[in-house]
């Protein structure tokens, strides 16, 4: 650890990071089931174009909160292991700062490739 203490700042960052984005994400999911099940809203038949989530949370689809929840809980650590990518380049550590850039995009192209 530096004397400026600046590792230390960014460990509790990312760690506020990640509770927010799992509380988020808990609260949407929550949301979504209340919403789905008190509404009786029908389930999904297939997977949805990727803006439905957002579409049918500005509706308050239920099952379009969960999907919302759900890639949100999939984005927070993505976001984190990002993050930490930068640092590591200021760092001036290139290969854990291409690693961590790599691991981003490798999970956003499987992710379009995915949903097609």
């Amino acid at each position: 650890m530096t004397t400026d203490g600046r590792p230390r700042r960014l460990e509790h960052a990312v760690h506020r990071m990640l509770v927010v984005g799992l509380a988020a994400s808990g609260l949407l999911l929550i949301a979504g089931l209340v919403v789905a099940l008190v509404g009786h809203s029908p389930p999904p038949e297939g997977p949805p174009p990727i803006s439905a989530p957002l579409r049918g949370a500005a509706h308050r689809g239920g099952s379009e909160l969960m999907e919302l929840g759900l890639l949100l809980l999939i984005a927070t650590p993505v976001f984190r292991v990002a993050v930490l990518g930068v640092d590591r380049a200021r760092e001036g550590k290139l290969p854990s700062a291409a690693v961590a850039r790599a691991v981003p995009a490798l999970l956003g192209l499987s992710f379009v490739l995915g949903v097609g």
